[in-house]
């Protein structure tokens, strides 16, 4: 992380690279590295969890893999479509898949949705795509992992609005609910009209090859705050929006929480090093 003055990081951090940081950021938790820490301008971080360098904590090479195979085996398994929509109702997931056909007149299909009771849909509570495009949106009650595969344009996440739980373990420290967002190449916070003001995520994210961040961060207008409670684990850090001294310029500001039961506990087969250490901060 750099630029992280007036910056409160929650919950664990570590990072495989050199830790460039400036100004006064406040580290609750304990925050590891691989490779030196690099205080740049005369930076004072405060870390109250204490730090530790040459910690090796690699990503896991076969997450995505040891998910498609759990969902194969008593979730939902999903291939053969281009992109592919789910959206948590409660207790029910309505799904829909585009292939980008046209019709006679040469019109788009307009794809409808199907509606099913979310436990028979995935009963391991474990969702995958395979070489497709994911979109997904939603209230999430209960305990599910959601993923996809694919190379290219493919193996990517949009996040299309709101993801949240049906039960804020902020407001409920009994909640019950958790849910694992997996990528094999990233995951965007889609550039539409219903994220313009900011958007709500709750999950556990892991991406393989790259990294979470906002679609046309610099080209959309300042679009409010990414509100996350969770975590990222991710091999390459993206871009959210731009700054100046001013303020923000395009895309969205960060207020990351992190879920405090991803230490104990985890959505069905997420990609885990052993013990959750997740990039998280809080703004």
């Amino acid at each position: 992380p750099s630029d992280l003055t007036g910056v409160t990081v929650w919950g664990p951090l570590h990072s495989q690279d050199v830790m460039n940081i400036d100004g006064t950021p406040v580290f609750m938790g304990k925050v590891t590295s691989k490779k030196a820490l690099n205080l740049r301008n005369g930076a004072t971080p405060e870390f109250l969890g204490g730090f530790e360098q040459g910690v090796d904590l690699k990503l896991p090479r076969n997450g995505v893999r040891d998910l498609k195979t759990a969902a194969q085996n008593g979730g939902a398994y999903i291939s053969g479509k281009r992109t592919v929509y789910i959206k948590f109702v409660g207790d029910n997931i309505k799904y829909k898949y585009s292939s980008g056909r046209r019709g006679r007149r040469g019109r788009k299909k307009k794809d409808k949705w199907i509606t099913v009771s979310a436990k028979t849909f995935a009963p391991n509570g474990i969702i995958f795509v395979n070489n497709a495009t994911l979109r997904i949106s939603g209230t999430v009650k209960g305990q599910y992992t959601i993923g996809v595969g694919g190379t290219g344009s493919r193996g990517n996440i949009y996040i299309d609005n709101d993801i949240v739980y049906d039960k804020d373990p902020i407001k409920y420290p009994s909640s019950q609910d958790l849910l694992g967002i997996v990528a094999q190449n990233n995951v965007y916070v889609t550039d539409n009209s219903a994220n313009s003001n900011g958007i709500n995520i709750d999950a556990a994210i892991y991406i393989e090859n790259g990294g979470f961040g906002a679609e046309n961060y610099r080209r959309r207008g300042p679009s409010g705050t990414i509100n996350l409670l969770g975590g990222i684990s991710q091999k390459i850090r993206q871009p959210v929006g731009t700054f100046n001294w001013r303020g923000i310029v395009s895309g969205f500001n960060k207020s990351y929480k992190y879920d405090d039961r991803l230490m104990f506990s985890s959505p069905p087969s997420f990609p885990s090093t052993g013990f959750f250490k997740i990039l998280s901060w809080y703004e």
